[in-house]
């Protein structure tokens, strides 16, 4: 009797010390799912009844995530605890807004068995996870999102994110979507991540330094508002193809490349920026570009134009058309350490308004040439306030001189050969039609003609 009781007494404790593992903050529930967050940091998240359940809409904070209210974090103390999570079951979500944020210790994620395919929000999904390095996210439906801000922001450990499947169609803000993901090395976008719908691309690619390419050549950028920061601190990529954007609708461009060290050619040429009112750092320590157009800028409504070009040291050329600047906008800084800049080419025949300070910073200015498009222009650059600090150095443009045409070789009359001349050598035959590395003495057929090699 009392080694029975003693084994039920056991068999308890056992029971206690069982349960224990999961205390009460730690499990819990949340629509028709329920979640169990063990002592090994592992969330699962599984229908109540084993079979399907639903995610309840939470808002701006799931049950184990924390949640920001647009100034700071509101910190839940599970979220630290979470190192990996997974759903079992056939699980339904509402929502994803702040899903994972701030699971500062959060490895590994799969997203396998949730069906997101009614979510709106994905926002700040996982936020600020910066120790995950493994995401299962492939399969992950986001048809019907609008809002993907700071999906994978501060995803600092990701080296690969899977987007290859993502439809994007009705997304209409992607703001830190990459930013601080500063071990991705290569995204690809598959044919439905299309951006028709999209206002803001603020930071998205901020802070991407270890991305080597980057192809947004089929982005469509033409309700975007906000391209601030869009790919700041690249500084591993060599190249960036944005000649087909569309600026129209962009108000804020500052520090839009800034830092992108390694890219030698950036075509902005057809940039709009008729409503554009801030490029401070735009291309501030774009240290590799030897030349920028800006022929498509209109730059009257800017208000802040500080340290706009600081950190070119390479350029060389600088092309401006419209470029306004009025007395009240900043320019501080504006050409510092634009050591080689030696020619500022200038489109428009009568010289733009600026600010009397706007090329104080210059460190060329002494022998920079402004070259204007006629001598009426250089009249009127020389006569314009900002624009007269360059003084003797205002000049024409240069009108290329063709080369005189190379007159074809004049045949023997007698024999109806011409004489070969070096530079009209090419296709050279024998008579008997073989084919020849170089012309022989005697008779040659070259381009189709005789010729006498003496």
């Amino acid at each position: 009797m009392r080694k029975n009781l003693l084994n039920v007494i056991m068999l308890a404790i056992g029971l206690l010390s069982y349960t224990s593992t999961v205390s009460a903050n730690e499990q819990g529930t949340c629509g028709t799912c329920s979640w169990v967050l063990d002592d090994n940091g592992c969330l699962v998240i599984s229908p109540t009844d084993g079979n399907s359940g639903e995610l309840a809409d939470w808002g701006y904070q799931s049950p184990w995530g924390c949640c920001w209210d647009g100034d700071d974090i509101k910190v839940n103390e599970i979220s630290a605890k979470i190192k990996s999570v997974s759903f079992e079951g056939s699980i339904v979500a509402k929502t994803c807004c702040n899903m994972f944020l701030n699971c500062v210790n959060l490895e590994s994620a799969d997203f396998t068995n949730l069906d997101t395919k009614n979510v709106k929000s994905m926002l700040n999904l996982l936020g600020y996870c910066p120790k995950l390095s493994t995401l299962n996210i492939k399969n992950i439906d986001t048809s019907n999102c609008e809002a993907m801000d700071g999906m994978f922001w501060d995803c600092a450990a990701l080296e690969t994110i899977d987007i290859s499947n993502f439809d994007t169609r009705k997304a209409q803000s992607m703001g830190n979507l990459f930013h601080g993901c500063s071990s991705l090395k290569k995204l690809e976008f598959g044919d439905n991540f299309v951006t028709t719908n999209v206002t803001s691309m603020y930071a998205m690619f901020n802070l991407c330094s270890s991305l080597t390419e980057l192809d947004v050549t089929k982005f469509s950028t033409a309700k975007v508002a906000s391209m601030e920061e869009m790919f700041s601190g690249c500084y591993s990529l060599r190249t960036l193809d944005v000649s087909n954007f569309n600026t129209s609708s962009v108000t804020t461009m500052n520090n839009m490349f800034n830092g992108c060290s390694n890219i030698e050619k950036l075509d902005v040429s057809a940039f709009k920026t008729v409503n554009v009112v801030d490029m401070t750092n735009m291309f501030m320590s774009c240290s590799s570009i030897t030349t920028l157009d800006l022929s498509a800028f209109d730059t009257e409504g800017v208000t802040n134009m500080q340290q706009m070009f600081r950190g070119c040291t390479s350029l060389e050329s600088l092309t401006l058309n419209s470029f306004v600047v009025g007395n009240d906008t900043k320019t501080g800084s504006m050409f510092t350490n634009c050591e080689k800049l030696t020619t500022i080419n200038v489109a428009m025949e009568i010289a733009p308004a600026i600010a009397e300070t706007t090329f104080d910073t210059l460190p060329t200015l002494s022998y920079c040439k402004l070259v204007a498009q006629s001598e009426d222009a250089v009249a009127s650059y020389k006569a314009a306030t900002g624009w007269k600090v360059f003084g003797d150095n205002i000049v024409v443009k240069e009108t290329p001189v063709d080369p005189e045409p190379t007159p074809d070789p004049t045949p023997d009359p007698s024999t109806g050969i011409s004489e070969v001349k070096a530079d009209n050598i090419n296709n050279v035959y024998s008579l008997s039609g073989v084919k020849l590395s170089a012309p022989v003495k005697g008779i040659n057929i070259i381009n189709g003609k005789k010729y006498l090699v003496k």
